[in-house]
């Protein structure tokens, strides 16, 4: 008889990205990250480690099209669940690059318009919103 064996998602067996994810995860903790967040931040970079595994691509060739390919990847997903995906994907993204873990450089800078619209956006977070600083960040990409 057939017995199947489950191995729990953070085993290292299971994707190289898992442990960058624990360690992104840990990094959040002591960040100040409230439980509800960084968990859920977890939880999407797990799915996406998964994906990114399924294509058999490597961790040194990570960049933002990966994250826009996954973002996009069902077109019946709505725009506040892949602004909830990004918000959790691009820190991680930022976080393995700080590691080494991804040579690959982010995008170009924005224009200065842009950077306008951001720090306007920033701004209007802060102030009407009491968002923090770091929560901030998380939203303005």
């Amino acid at each position: 008889m057939f017995k199947h064996t489950f191995i729990p998602p953070n085993e290292p067996s299971q994707s190289s990205l898992n442990s960058d994810i624990e360690d992104f995860v840990t990094h959040l903790r002591a960040a100040g990250y409230a439980r509800r967040t960084w968990r859920k931040k977890r939880s999407v970079a797990r799915v996406f480690a998964r994906w990114f595994r399924r294509r058999k691509w490597t961790v040194a060739t990570l960049n933002e099209s990966h994250l826009d390919k996954f973002l996009g990847r069902s077109p019946r997903r709505g725009k506040a669940r892949r602004a909830f995906e990004s918000a959790a994907l691009v820190p991680f993204l930022e976080h393995l690059r700080h590691r080494g873990r991804s040579a690959t450089t982010p995008r170009p800078a924005p224009s200065t318009s842009t950077m306008e619209s951001e720090r306007r956006y920033l701004d209007f977070l802060r102030s009407q919103r009491g968002l923090a600083d770091r929560s901030g960040r998380v939203y303005a990409p």
